[in-house]
């Protein structure tokens, strides 16, 4: 199997470095890029194609740049680095197609099994936060094609 190759999108080359320690040591995980400038990043994830972009969100970033990602480079997964917790910029980054949201201080503890996690198709959100987002989704009424099958269709499929 390829390894899993992982771009560092982060401004600060103390916090690139920590990411790429964390994740020298794990096997068939390679840092191919990081990248500093909204420019850069968007230039490694079209011509690299990484399967994970870690990216570093401030509260006031608009998300605009997890979009353009998405749009540029469909296949990879944005996992969201964060200073602090935000509830709302965790919502909107996850709104917006991330995958996963980290706070930087667990990142040692973290980091290398997120990634994984999200590699193989799984969401990674802090307990708390999936609990916010279960109070959210049980607030929000449900539209009728997001709904589960009615009765009549469980009856047409036997169950």
């Amino acid at each position: 199997m390829p390894p899993m190759t992982i771009v560092i999108a982060h401004s600060k080359p103390a916090a690139q470095a920590a990411c790429r320690r964390i994740l020298r040591s794990e096997k068939g995980i390679r840092v191919v890029s990081e990248a500093s400038t909204d420019v850069e990043i968007i230039q490694a994830c079209t011509t690299l194609k990484p399967r994970i972009i870690l990216l570093h969100m401030a509260p006031s970033d608009s998300g605009a740049l997890i979009a353009r990602i998405r749009r540029k480079s469909p296949q990879t997964k944005v996992i969201v680095l964060a200073d602090r917790y935000s509830e709302m910029g965790m919502l909107k980054a996850l709104s917006l197609g991330a995958c996963g949201h980290l706070i930087t201080k667990v990142l040692p503890a973290f980091l290398a099994k997120a990634v994984r996690k999200v590699d193989a198709g799984e969401a990674w959100v802090s307990r708390k936060m999936a609990a916010r987002i279960v109070d959210y989704l049980m607030s929000v009424p449900p539209r009728e094609e997001t709904t589960f099958a009615r009765h009549s269709e469980y009856q047409v499929l036997g169950r």
